[in-house]
């Protein structure tokens, strides 16, 4: 697994991958991983070689102040 904080590295990431002809699923979250995401993450994994996934938590949307 890598893990990717920051938006040039990752599409860094993704230009050595389609360099490769490499193909690439993404699933996106807002953060909260449950056995769906992996159902999606693992259907992902049966038709491309990479599967990205983001987890991404709006803090706008769930900050309690």
């Amino acid at each position: 697994m890598k893990i990717f904080k920051n938006k040039t590295d990752l599409i860094a990431y993704v230009d050595a991958l389609k360099s490769e002809n490499k193909t690439l699923g993404f699933v996106p979250t807002m953060g909260a991983l449950h056995q769906g995401h992996a159902s999606l993450v693992m259907k992902g994994l049966e038709q491309n070689d990479i599967v990205v996934v983001s987890i991404f938590v709006n803090p706008t949307q769930f900050d309690n102040q």
